[in-house]
């Protein structure tokens, strides 16, 4: 996945889809919501937008499971950089970032939990944590730097 929303994938799952509206949604971060439907493959994609227009956040469900979740800042980059399961949890390798595209944390999901390493980074990208999960997400180590 990329740092910045791609806005051509965007596109085109709006202009393949067969129908479409949009509400108010009152919360400080979101303003509306745009819905996108496509029937011929059961997809449905939620587009979040704040006051500039800037989109904020997209949700792709395929046949009621998500598929694909991300959150932008308003610069354009990711919050989190995750892939999903087919029971749409963060799985596999994943990373968090701050508002400018740098690192702030990395490491692995498994169905949904922390697991194996994880390392958080200063916003100017000094290695600040390292820590080691176990099953279930059981904090086994932790060692700052």
């Amino acid at each position: 996945l990329d740092k910045k929303l791609n806005n051509a994938w965007l596109k085109n799952i709006i202009n393949s889809s067969d129908s479409a509206y949009s509400r108010p949604y009152y919360r400080s971060d979101f303003v509306t919501a745009s819905y996108y439907i496509n029937k011929k493959d059961s997809t449905l994609a939620q587009v979040m937008r704040d006051s500039a227009e800037r989109v904020r956040q997209v949700i792709v469900e395929k046949n009621g499971v998500r598929s694909f979740s991300a959150q932008f800042y308003p610069t354009g980059y990711a919050i989190t950089i995750a892939g999903l399961n087919p029971q749409g949890q963060f799985h596999g390798q994943a990373t968090f970032l701050y508002a400018d595209g740098r690192v702030k944390s990395k490491g692995q999901y498994e169905n949904g939990f922390y697991s194996g390493v994880w390392e958080t980074y200063s916003p100017e990208g000094k290695l600040v944590l390292r820590e080691e999960y176990g099953p279930g997400a059981r904090l086994l180590k932790t060692t700052p730097y």
